[in-house]
């Protein structure tokens, strides 16, 4: 479950003049942690989040959907978890409204409605149980739980599934610590039940409860379903591959085995069976029970996260269906690259299906990721390279850099060939690795960073070579990125020395930024040309802002191991994203920084 980042502390260090900005999050503000040399701390601004790109997050889509509930008035609750937020559905499945989670229990794992009709929200992310009145009005939240992890000292085991039961306490089941845990709602834990006699429970794949408070733990790998009454009671019966569980006010209750849904009597009896002809594999996330016995299911892919609920007759027929497994346009599951315009444009190279090898495209958006145009083929066949470089012209054509064959490509919205060209070789004017690609201000042409040769070429937008550089004269040894300058500069990074290397195309002058108090190997550099910041990735997963002086202003350590890519738009709003997850903008309000004196 990509699921979601938490924020790391961010930190600074400032040489000389300390500049304060507004710099980036995740999908929330998060207020940096700015330290000067001495280590004094310094209180830093918001860093505003302003929209994500990419992602299915659009009004009425889901995106990893936790939980469901059918309720007495004949409306549908849905966790929608990728999207912190709660979607409220009539009968007919139409949406009615949508309720912001964001700051107030992120990424619920579960909804349950207490003797009251007050809805319940568990959220491990937050470490909170939110109380939610029948109209969506937060009443209580309940805060301080405990961590994620609830097992014994020194265990690992984690909640995998949780239920609630109306006489006021949770059931989490740990798979890994084979038990299952009892917290009442301030997270206190009242017991840990580790199975019935001398049958200890092994891979717990779900539990739940019934409206007499009768507890039900199904286990996969014992092909067994156990039920505890209120007063202690033990029962189990055995029946194969129990995943999901869904008991009925009588104790008869529904089992999911992983292909098919079954019905058992309150004495387990086997009473019936049924598949769903439409899903093949489904991935079943939770399954409840209506008041009338139904059957209401959330359904999810695994990778890309989207999510459908059904809901079914006792019988096995399909009563209602709602959500989809469908990409909008300008969604993606994965992409590798993109690169903005000085215009309006944003240009994503994407994956639209992880399962398909042959499901990349290109994406032609609107800065705020509106779709414009897709282009789907590359000289009339399917994308054959995932590692496609972008250098988009404001005209709205864009040139692409395919590295697998060495060959550029001028391409109109259309998909239409306006240019191609490109050589394999070690001579001047071919390539052998192109690490990057980068228009020149006057967009009248293009140059390209060839990392084997160390050299970067300079070509008109028809293909005609026009002037040839060596980096390994400047002092890049191995180029892994660059970026030219609103000065008409190079700045290239430079893996080998750990450092900027800054020259003009005469090659009359020339400047290095040591990177080496870094600590960390470099990848990816972006240049606001508006405003004179250089913003470096490193492979740890950090970003750092130097100013226009080469002086380091600010750092954000980053908790996962992903290349980071990150451009620049016209007016400063950094664009970034780790390669496969999604695009995320912030608005790094440059024109309000201020400057802190160091005393």
């Amino acid at each position: 479950m990509t699921h979601k980042q938490k924020f790391s502390i961010v930190f600074c260090w400032i040489l000389l003049a300390v500049s304060v900005i507004s710099g980036c999050g995740t999908n929330r503000p998060e207020t940096a942690s700015l330290y000067n040399p001495s280590g004094q701390s310094l209180e830093g601004l918001p860093f505003d989040s302003i929209q994500t790109i990419g992602k299915r997050n659009q009004l009425g889509q889901l995106k990893f959907p936790e939980s469901a509930i059918f309720t007495e008035q004949g409306e549908y609750l849905v966790v929608d978890g990728g999207n912190d937020r709660i979607h409220r559905y009539d009968d007919q499945g139409v949406l009615l409204e949508t309720i912001d989670l964001e700051g107030h229990g992120s990424w619920a794992s579960g909804i349950f409605i207490d003797s009251e009709g007050n809805w319940i929200l568990p959220s491990w992310l937050d470490r909170v149980i939110t109380i939610r009145s029948p109209d969506g009005e937060i009443l209580e939240t309940i805060s301080g739980w405990p961590d994620y992890d609830f097992g014994e000292t020194g265990s690992s085991s984690k909640f995998t599934n949780v239920t609630y039961s109306e006489a006021g306490v949770f059931y989490g089941a740990e798979t890994r610590g084979g038990q299952v845990v009892t917290l009442d709602m301030t997270g206190a834990v009242l017991d840990r039940w580790r199975g019935p006699w001398l049958n200890r429970f092994d891979d717990i794949r779900d539990v739940a409860t019934d409206e007499m408070g009768n507890l039900y733990i199904a286990m996969d790998n014992q092909d067994r379903l156990v039920r505890r009454s209120f007063d202690g009671d033990v029962e189990e019966f055995l029946i194969p591959s129990p995943e999901q569980i869904a008991p009925l006010p009588d104790r008869s209750f529904y089992v999911f085995d992983g292909t098919s849904f079954k019905y058992f009597s309150s004495s387990g009896d086997h009473l019936s069976t049924w598949q769903d002809p439409d899903l093949d594999r489904p991935y079943m996330q939770d399954m409840t029970v209506a008041a009338d016995g139904s059957l209401v299911v959330v359904i999810r892919n695994f990778e890309p996260g989207d999510g459908l609920v059904r809901h079914y007759e006792p019988d096995g027929t399909l009563r209602l269906s709602f959500g989809s497994d469908e990409l909008w346009p300008g969604q993606f599951e994965d992409h590798s690259n993109f690169a903005l315009s000085q215009a309006d444009d944003l240009w994503v190279f994407a994956q639209v299906d992880r399962r398909l090898d042959d499901s990349w495209v290109l994406f032609h958006l609107a800065l705020d990721g509106t779709h414009r145009h897709t282009i789907a083929r590359l000289d009339g066949q399917p994308w054959d390279c995932a590692d496609v470089k972008l250098a988009p012209l404001s005209d709205e054509t864009v040139l692409v850099a395919d590295t697998c064959q060495n060959l550029l490509y001028h391409l109109s919205t259309n998909g239409a060939v306006l240019a191609s060209w490109g050589q394999s070789g070690t001579k001047r004017g071919q390539i052998q690795e192109i690490r990057a690609i980068q228009l020149a201000p006057d967009e009248q042409s293009v140059f390209v960073l060839d990392w084997a040769r160390t050299s970067i070429i300079q070509f008109s937008l028809s293909g005609e070579l026009l002037q040839e550089w060596s980096t390994g004269l400047f002092l890049a040894t191995k180029p892994v990125d660059f970026a030219v300058g609103a000065d008409n500069r190079f700045y290239v990074l430079d893996e080998f020395t750990q450092a900027i290397v800054i020259w003009d195309r005469e090659g009359l002058a020339h400047d290095v930024w040591s990177l080496d108090r870094l600590g960390e190997q470099v990848e990816s550099l972006a240049v606001s040309t508006r405003h004179g910041y250089y913003l470096v990735a490193t492979s740890k997963e950090s970003l750092y802002l130097f100013d226009e002086n080469g002086q380091l202003s600010a750092g954000w350590p980053r908790s996962e191991y992903r290349r980071i890519l990150i451009d620049f738009a016209a007016d400063g709003t950094l664009y970034r994203s780790e390669g496969s997850d999604y695009i995320y903008m912030y608005d790094l309000i440059f024109a309000q920084k201020e400057r802190i004196s160091i005393r």
